[in-house]
């Protein structure tokens, strides 16, 4: 009877978590909101219309939606449709079939039922015990959670990738065709598949990024040769890219000066107030996948389910340090997060003050609500405090990062002693048996003297 009543009390409270994170959304995007004195937001679902709905729409209407000048002067959008792959285009094909406002409810709908199953996705891959109320309460924190609310609020494709980008990962060392189609999915936006790419490369996961690239890159071609027709030609086609580029630099919300990004383009930009060069861009990026490669290296590594764990930590935390990443995409962080909290990361990681550490530092970056327009505008104001509350996101994840890094090279030095150790105590088989060959040759000269 107890059971039951414990039981009943979670589910209760799981439906209340889930309540309240559906309920603070619906209250900021309806005028709801009005009743209270508080404004409903003007950039609601701004990102389902710009990334997912029209730019499928305007594919299907014969136009090119990278061309940004006709892109937003026959859409009701406010900004460029950015630079991922043409195969998202494929991917949302079915909710740009659809009617304008049926297709946001769908979507908005879509968004809550894909968070649940991120929540499923990473309790199965952790293999924790899954029950209903476990799946409800952390999925109502997540849409509770910074990342999770922003990313519902906007209509962010984020966990579509992020579940990609978790399928590759974690079908890496089972089956090398799903893992390959994890990749595939996971690459319609660049900034989360290319580093994941490269990280799968440096751990011999060759076949797998193999499987990836022919299915991705056929897809991608056959958009590329439609556009390239409606644009005219090859150069036009690259001249309206480039411009696109431009125009999204230049948007307050996504220049590395102005914008509220947690990677550490972003976080260096904002102290030196310029926008950093493609080349340090991209020696920051060689330098955080090669620090993650090096403690991931395959050679003499731990083969458990632990270490592996950690390992898909680490590359997360690496794809979004390596290259541009909005707070709405630290939803990659689930899995670990999961993982961490029910101890399935190495023991050694329990020992010491880096559960601690940890977990407090991912809490901050769940809950970090300071970095919001509403709090710290867009944009620099003089004074330090814009600053410090921008660079918190920043800060948390260099730190989680080099404390995950510590944390597998001191696994692997653990278990290399205990395979030492294990080596000096267990009979030399070698020696063994060359001794008792002596001892039978010893024997049958012996005999034949004899």
């Amino acid at each position: 009877m107890r059971r039951v009543m414990l039981e009943n009390g979670r589910m209760l409270i799981a439906l209340l978590v889930v309540f309240a994170g559906i309920s603070l959304a619906l209250f900021r995007l309806t005028h709801i909101s009005d009743v209270f004195s508080a404004r409903a937001t003007t950039w609601s679902m701004n990102d389902f219309w710009g990334v997912v709905y029209y730019p499928v729409v305007a594919f299907l209407n014969g136009e090119n939606p990278y061309d940004t000048e006709r892109f937003l002067a026959l859409y009701p959008v406010s900004e460029p449709f950015p630079l991922y792959l043409p195969a998202v285009l494929l991917v949302h094909l079915p909710i740009g079939l659809l009617p304008a406002q049926a297709a946001s409810i769908v979507y908005f709908m879509l968004t809550i039922a894909l968070t649940f199953l991120l929540v499923f996705v990473c309790l199965s891959l952790n293999k924790i015990k899954i029950a209903i109320a476990d799946i409800l309460f952390i999925g109502g924190l997540l849409l509770l959670s910074r990342p999770g609310h922003g990313n519902l609020l906007l209509g962010q494709p984020t966990l579509q990738v992020v579940l990609a980008s978790y399928v590759a990962l974690s079908f890496a060392r089972r089956s090398a065709i799903i893992s390959g189609l994890g990749l595939a999915v996971s690459m319609i936006n660049p900034t989360f598949g290319i580093p994941l790419a490269l990280l799968m490369l440096t751990q011999r996961y060759i076949r797998q990024v193999f499987y990836g690239a022919i299915i991705i890159i056929p897809i991608n071609l056959f958009f590329i040769t439609v556009l390239l027709y409606r644009s005219g030609g090859i150069d036009h086609f690259l001249e309206v890219l480039i411009n696109n580029h431009h125009v999204l630099l230049n948007d307050v919300t996504v220049n590395p000066v102005s914008s509220h990004a947690v990677d550490i383009n972003t976080f260096i930009s904002h102290f030196i107030g310029k926008p950093l060069n493609y080349i340090v861009q991209l020696a920051i990026l060689v330098s955080v996948l090669g620090v993650a490669s090096w403690a991931l290296r395959p050679t003499a590594g731990p083969n458990d389910e632990r270490f592996h764990t950690l390992s898909i930590g680490i590359v997360c935390l690496a794809t979004l340090l390596s290259v541009h990443h909005q707070v709405y995409d630290l939803l990659l962080l689930t899995l670990p997060c999961i993982g961490l909290v029910f101890h399935r990361f190495p023991h050694e990681f329990y020992s010491s003050y880096r559960y601690g550490l940890s977990t407090s530092l991912l809490t901050i970056l769940a809950l970090n609500y300071t970095a919001t327009n509403a709090v710290i505008p867009f944009g620099r104001p003089a004074g330090g405090l814009w600053l410090v509350l921008v660079s918190i996101n920043s800060i948390a994840l260099l730190v989680l990062f080099f404390i995950w890094i510590r944390a597998a090279h001191l696994v692997r030095l653990n278990a290399a002693a205990s395979s030492d150790a294990w080596l000096l105590k267990a009979p030399p088989r070698g020696a063994f048996s060359i001794a008792q060959s002596s001892i039978a040759q010893s024997v049958q000269v012996h005999t034949h003297i004899q």
